[in-house]
């Protein structure tokens, strides 16, 4: 019996998971690169005498963060799967 016959969708498997896997890497990338570029505008160049500098990290770059890095994770995923 065939390797084929086992696994129908051969090598789709794999490259689903390396797609998948690229997204979710692109989306934590983006929302740590989000989160920490939110603290440093929000901390340090915005609000520095505040305590509530941190809101600007929390509720505004990093889910923008995470959506830029989702899309580009995207992006790379459909780039990887053209082989």
């Amino acid at each position: 019996m065939s390797d084929e016959a086992d696994n129908p969708g051969g090598r789709r498997a794999g490259s689903c998971l390396l797609r998948m896997l690229l997204v979710a890497g692109g989306g934590l990338l983006g929302l740590a690169i989000g989160y920490l570029g939110g603290v440093f505008l929000g901390c340090y160049v915005l609000m520095p005498e505040s305590n509530l500098c941190g809101f600007v990290a929390v509720f505004i770059t990093a889910p923008f963060g995470l959506l830029v890095g989702v899309a580009c994770g995207a992006w790379i995923a459909i780039g990887a799967s053209d082989d």
